[in-house]
Parts: structure tokens; sequence; C-alpha cells
């Protein structure tokens, strides 16, 4: 699995779709409810998707570094 933050509306979506889970720290309120465990891709169809949560956490972490 990887650790991935995604902006709060995306990190519901992922988490409710089933590609991913929040942290144990967020279940237990001491993070933001932007960190997530998302799994590991068994195929090609799951790395595209594995891919483009990636590249939405790089986008969301580069936005808040230029801040």
């Amino acid at each position: 699995s990887l650790h991935l933050c995604l902006p709060p509306e995306r990190a519901a979506a992922e988490v409710e779709s089933g590609w991913a889970e929040y942290h144990p720290f967020v279940l237990r309120g001491q993070i933001e409810p932007t960190r997530l465990l998302v799994y590991a891709a068994r195929d090609h169809g799951e790395l595209e998707k594995l891919t483009e949560l990636v590249v939405a956490s790089h986008a969301y972490a580069t936005a808040a570094a230029d801040t």
C-alpha cells in the first residue's frame, strides 16, 4: 500500500469507492482526513488508477507548498 494525501473531498470519494482507507490516525482524530492508505495495484487497470492517485497527490502537495 501507499500513503497519500488528497484534498478532503477527493479523499472521501476514494474511501467511498473502495480505493483507499483513511489512515488510522485520521480515525483517531489525530490528523486531518486528507491522509490515506491506498492499496497496491494488482493489474494494469489498477496501476492506471494508482498512477492517477499519485499524480493527484503530488498536485495537492505542491499546491500547498506554493501557498
